[in-house]
């Protein structure tokens, strides 16, 4: 009985989530003329997309927010993995104190670090450019890191270590050829929040992205929906096109991202 209510609950909280994105999807092949009347489309409506595609600085936007969540991604994923590993091998007072600091950051708002990080950012040169866009996402993206890459080292026997050691290898080499490897799953947990978080990322962007040239693709299509501030089909087929890249993303490494929260979260 447990069981049945437990799988009813998942089918209506699944229908809860998928009928807006449907609703999305549906209006996005409407003409403005038939959202506003609430007529079923005549035929599918491509013109929507095409006119996002042949936008202005579209792609250069596209490839401006590729860089930023991957070089975000791809710091996350070194230092985070490297603070985890320390934590969950070595702990002491020390790096328990430092680990209680670094996961605080979780508690802090980002509104209130907005305007030192703009004010840093421009001291050091590198305002409108990706760096100051992605020092955010990778100084946020630490802590919750940290804490899934400690979650799945604890999980790893220190006898695996210990042999490396015996044999000869370096604590780097233990951590790169013995102990790295075998948290696929927690890296692919990791990359996934760290990609969505800064391809999704307005605020920071908004703020330290000063020219149309660098903007990246929801900041982009901000500017550019004014001309769409009514045509709501064009506003859901550019929500689509930005929410596309992410729906493959996780399409490709869900069973690694499952994996990975759940053994992740046996220990610690």
């Amino acid at each position: 009985m447990k069981f049945k209510l437990a799988k009813l609950f998942l089918a209506l909280l699944s229908l809860v989530i998928m009928v807006p994105l449907l609703y999305v999807v549906y209006i996005s092949f409407q003409t403005p003329e038939e959202y506003y009347k609430m007529l079923w489309p005549r035929a599918l409506q491509f013109d929507n997309y095409r006119n996002i595609l042949c936008a202005p600085y579209f792609w250069r936007w596209a490839v401006n927010s590729g860089v930023i969540a991957l070089g975000t991604l791809v710091m996350v994923l070194i230092i985070g993995a490297m603070a985890g590993y320390v934590v969950a091998k070595f702990s002491s007072r020390p790096v328990r104190v430092v680990a209680v600091l670094i996961l605080g950051a979780l508690m802090i708002p980002v509104h209130m670090v907005l305007m030192p990080v703009f004010i840093l950012s421009r001291h050091l040169g590198i305002i409108n450019t990706p760096w100051s866009v992605m020092g955010p996402g990778v100084a946020f993206g630490i802590p919750i890191a940290m804490y899934i890459f400690r979650g799945f080292f604890m999980n790893i026997p220190d006898s695996l270590a210990e042999a490396a050691r015996i044999d000869g290898a370096g604590e780097l080499g233990v951590f790169l050829k013995v102990m790295l490897p075998m948290t696929k799953p927690a890296m692919a947990t990791v990359g996934i929040f760290t990609f969505l978080g800064a391809w999704n990322g307005f605020l920071f962007p908004l703020t330290l992205l000063q020219s149309t040239e660098t903007y990246t693709l929801p900041v982009g299509l901000a500017t550019i929906g004014t001309q769409y501030f009514t045509n709501y089909p064009a506003q859901a087929a550019a929500m689509l096109l930005v929410s596309l890249p992410l729906i493959l993303f996780y399409a490709r490494f869900n069973r690694l991202v499952i994996q990975g929260m759940v053994e992740g979260a046996v220990k610690g």
